[in-house]
């Protein structure tokens, strides 16, 4: 099937594993990843999908994908999720408080796709009127 690209804009949350665990939360409550039920139909808990040979290989293309959070400084690694640096912030976006469209305008250009590694996640938090408003999140998972 090929690795997926995938984005998420979420309420401003001040702890990002918090907000993380909200989106993994209401992203398989909604089955908005990619599965093929069986006569069982949707796994009714995450560890029946994690019990479940194609997904341990293949994963869920989302979210789900992601298990934790990790510091700006932090080495990308497997199924984590990690703020952008400010650095990378000033590269990406041209500044530090990004707005929603800013994000947007950087994601759709493709600027935001292609780097770190493959199971793994980016966040930027978004600003409107100098304030956090929302929680950018995307990544690349699935084979």
């Amino acid at each position: 099937m090929g690795a997926s690209g995938w984005d998420y804009v979420v309420p401003f949350e001040p702890k990002l594993g918090v907000a993380l665990e909200k989106l993994r939360k209401q992203e398989f409550e909604d089955h908005a990843y990619y599965f093929r039920p069986g006569d069982d139909g949707w796994p009714t808990t995450m560890e029946q999908l994690w019990a479940d040979e194609i997904v341990k290989y293949e994963g869920t293309h989302s979210i789900l994908d992601v298990f934790r959070t990790i510091a700006p400084d932090d080495a990308d690694a497997f199924g984590t999720l990690r703020p952008l640096r400010e650095e990378e912030q000033l590269h990406y976006f041209g500044t530090t408080t990004p707005s929603r469209a800013t994000f947007e305008a950087a994601y759709n250009a493709g600027k935001l796709t292609g780097q770190g590694i493959r199971w793994s996640g980016y966040s930027a938090v978004l600003y409107a009127d100098g304030r956090p408003t929302e929680i950018a999140i995307w990544g690349v998972s699935g084979d």
